[in-house]
């Protein structure tokens, strides 16, 4: 288990918006580890913030907020998440990648892919906030 402990609205470099977050695990092998992840919401690439809309639902179904009003209602609800390392050769570095487990459905299709820190091993998808 899990939840998101820090979350932050930013502008991206190039006047996008996204969502910083960090996810502490709190139950298992990994307690009090965190995964870092940003979620691009608002930018140049149509495919990117589609990604990022529907990572930002799935993290909503995941912990049962349907509407929230700000990224804020996100934080300190537990979820289920996976992680996984994979190689990313084009970019010589390592990435998570997260999905979401929803309990009674299992697990969400993986989209999310985040880089990987050094300190740390309803029909309308627009965001409501």
């Amino acid at each position: 288990m899990a939840w998101i402990n820090k979350i932050d609205d930013k502008t991206t470099a190039k006047g996008g918006k996204m969502l910083a977050t960090g996810f502490q695990v709190v139950s298992g092998e990994y307690t009090n580890r965190w995964v870092w992840h940003n979620i691009n919401y608002v930018c140049g690439s149509e495919i990117a913030q589609k990604i990022g809309e529907q990572t930002i639902k799935k993290i909503c179904t995941s912990i049962g907020v349907s509407n929230p009003d700000s990224p804020d209602e996100l934080k300190n609800k537990p979820l289920r998440i996976h992680v996984k390392i994979k190689r990313n050769d084009y970019m010589d570095r390592l990435e998570n990648v997260l999905s979401w487990v929803v309990e009674g459905k299992g697990k969400v299709n993986p989209t999310a892919v985040a880089r990987v820190e050094p300190d740390s091993i309803n029909k309308d998808d627009s965001i409501p906030f």
